[in-house]
């Protein structure tokens, strides 16, 4: 299975909250993680916002920075063309999706092209509603034996 995460899965592997157990399941059943490069600024920018809460330190930011840097190599990630961007465009007038959601949600569909075992993991539930209705499967915490079967 390829495993995509949005943003709001993937940052999980670096700040310690609600549904990272859900992520580092789903990963040691996947053969591969893909997602946007979006995701990249969108993880950033979350540890800096708890940079800014004072629920990091200077030191631990930095090291889930480095740890960051050293994860991201490891994951399939497509650049926004204009095509993307297009798809994007037309997703989120259809789901009324936010601009960045529907980018991840395009490309998903793209990796779903390429590779027929994706499985789509996001903890944003307006995402998951338009990414189960783009028919991609998706991982479900209300039924985690469809999700052993690979979601199918």
């Amino acid at each position: 299975m390829i495993l995509y995460l949005d943003s709001s899965a993937l940052v999980k592997l670096f700040i310690g909250e609600a549904g990272r157990e859900i992520v580092l399941e789903r990963l040691d059943l996947a053969s591969s993680a893909a997602t946007s490069v979006i995701a990249y600024t969108e993880c950033r920018a979350a540890i800096a916002r708890r940079l800014r809460a004072g629920d990091l330190g200077l030191d631990h930011s930095r090291a889930l920075v480095a740890q960051m840097d050293g994860t991201w190599p490891m994951i399939r990630n497509r650049q926004v063309s204009d095509d993307l961007a297009h798809l994007a465009g037309h997703l989120a007038e259809e789901h009324a999706l936010r601009g960045y959601d529907a980018v991840h949600l395009a490309t998903a569909l793209v990796f779903a092209e390429e590779f027929d075992d994706l499985e789509f993991l996001s903890f944003d539930t307006r995402l998951n509603i338009a990414a189960r209705s783009a028919s991609l499967p998706i991982y479900d915490e209300a039924d985690p034996a469809a999700n052993q079967r690979g979601g199918r």
